[in-house]
Formats: structure tokens, C-alpha cells, sequence
């Protein structure tokens, strides 16, 4: 059986220097809205001084809390270092702590002895890894870390179909899959329709796309969405728009039927 698709925010980097208003009244649509999911990214190490923003994050007791590890040497003492300072700034154990794959500079042995680490210690209660690699897999297997492995994120949309294998794959192994970009940059999006040059790259899947939020009365975004929670896809868009955290909550309440994506689904 697949994991149950989960939905929620995420927040960019550059959306901590809008504004600890408009990041604030992110966050409060994000509370009242019944999504899950809040994927902090490499965002966390900007919220020191705001500390109106984590007062809220720290309010979201319910949700999954995701933070990404900051840079490119996720060795032993760099992993240990930045989840005990994330763990710091949220005042509780982290949901999710997430790394990158592959490395360059560091064995993925040594960064997943750092996730063991932080996880015995209990400063994080589980690890998400981005992209995908059957070897990392295998590794994670061996150091018996199977059970506290959240997710796999990859780069599966609406616009990159052809990832939709790979994530049913992951899925199988009982594994959450993450999108790393559910909207493709923004890109699929009433905007990135308006765009000449965005609609000419993908001429196609727009017109698919157009044609189904008129049939089902829903925007270009929450179709796509929808078609990955269809899918089995989790995923949490980057906004920084109050009014965005709304249309991601409807989208996950949405259902279509079978009949819908015929034709559409590979």
C-alpha cells in the first residue's frame, strides 16, 4: 500500500526578507488551513531575530516541520551542528531533516552516521532525502534507518510526466514522494500561462491544462496539484502569497475521478 499523500507550504529563502508581516499572515493562512506540511527549506537559518515568525512556526504543533541541510559538506559534525540549531529555533524535535543527493565533497556514509547520530540524540524525529539513488537506498537499509526514512523528493510535475515511473517505484517501497518543484518554478501557474515564451515550451501540457480547469472550475495550479496527489505525490509549493495557501488547501481537498485523467496520466 502507498503512503497517503501529504500537502502543505513551503517557504523560499527570499521570502523571509519580504517582510515578518507578509511572512506572518503566510503562516497564519497556513495554520487555519488544514494543510500539514511546512517545508521550511534552507529558509530556517534566516529566522534568529524574527521572532514573531517562530512564535507561529512554534504554534504549528501539528504539522510536519521539514529544514534542509544548509550548503554543500554535510559531514558528521556539520549535520550534528545544523540540525541541534534548527532544533533550537523551533524548541522541539525536528519532523523532518532533509539532505541532498548526491555529494561531491563528503561519503554519503558519513552524512547518514550524522543523521543516526541526531536521530539517537533525539533532535530530529526522522530524514527526507532529495533525489534519488538506489545505492543511498541500499545504505539506508544496511544502517537500518529504513524506519525513520520520511521521504524521497524528486523533480516530478505536470511538466516532467516522465519521473511519474520512478515515484510510483519509490511509493511501492512503502516511501513518501515529495515533489521538489509541484509547480515547476511557478511555471505552471495562471502567470506562467500568460507567459508567450513559457506557454510555447510547453504548448501541450498548458493546453491540457487549460482545458481541464475550465471542465472542473479550478485554476491551472490546483489541476496540476491535484494530478500529482492522484498520482500518490506529496507536495508543498513555495508561496509567499496568503491567498496561494488557500488554493494549495483546496486542491488537496479536491477529488476527481478516474475518467478525468484519462489520457493525461502516463
Amino acid at each position: 500500500m502507498s503512503p497517503p499523500v501529504m500537502g502543505g507550504i513551503a517557504i523560499k529563502r527570499s521570502s523571509v526578507s519580504y517582510g515578518p508581516e507578509r511572512l506572518s499572515s503566510v503562516i497564519d493562512a497556513f495554520l487555519s488551513s488544514g494543510l500539514l506540511v511546512l517545508d521550511l527549506r534552507d529558509s530556517w537559518d534566516r529566522l534568529l531575530k524574527k521572532d514573531e515568525i517562530l512564535r507561529r512556526i512554534r504554534e504549528a504543533k501539528e504539522a510536519v516541520i521539514i529544514g534542509r541541510f544548509i550548503g554543500l559538506y554535510p559531514n558528521f559534525e556539520n549535520m550534528i551542528n545544523q540540525a541541534y540549531f534548527l532544533r533550537t529555533l523551533l524548541g522541539r524535535p525536528i519532523d523532518v531533516f532533509e539532505v541532498k543527493l548526491p555529494f561531491m565533497l563528503v561519503s554519503f556514509e558519513e552524512t547518514l552516521r550524522g543523521i543516526k547520530k541526531a536521530l539517537s540524540d533525539g533532535i530530529i524525529e526522522s530524514f527526507g532525502l532529495i533525489g534519488w539513488n538506489l545505492r543511498a537506498f541500499k545504505l539506508v537499509q544496511e544502517l537500518d534507518l529504513l524506519n525513520r526514512l520520511h521521504h524521497f523528493k524528486i523533480d516530478v510535475n505536470f511538466f516532467r510526466q516522465n519521473e511519474i515511473s520512478l515515484a510510483k517505484a519509490i511509493s511501492g517501497l512503502n516511501i513518501k514522494v515529495f515533489s521538489s518543484s509541484p509547480l515547476h518554478g511557478g511555471r505552471i501557474s495562471e502567470r506562467g500561462y500568460r507567459s508567450f515564451l513559457t506557454r510555447l515550451i510547453y504548448r501541450s501540457k498548458f493546453e491540457t491544462l487549460r482545458s481541464l480547469s475550465k471542465r472542473l472550475n479550478l485554476s491551472i495550479s490546483q489541476v496540476a496539484l491535484i494530478w500529482l496527489a492522484h498520482n500518490g505525490i506529496s507536495y508543498a509549493p513555495s508561496t509567499s502569497v496568503r491567498e496561494h495557501v488557500t488554493e494549495i488547501a483546496e486542491s488537496l481537498r479536491g477529488f476527481v475521478g478516474e475518467n478525468v485523467w484519462k489520457g493525461v496520466i502516463p
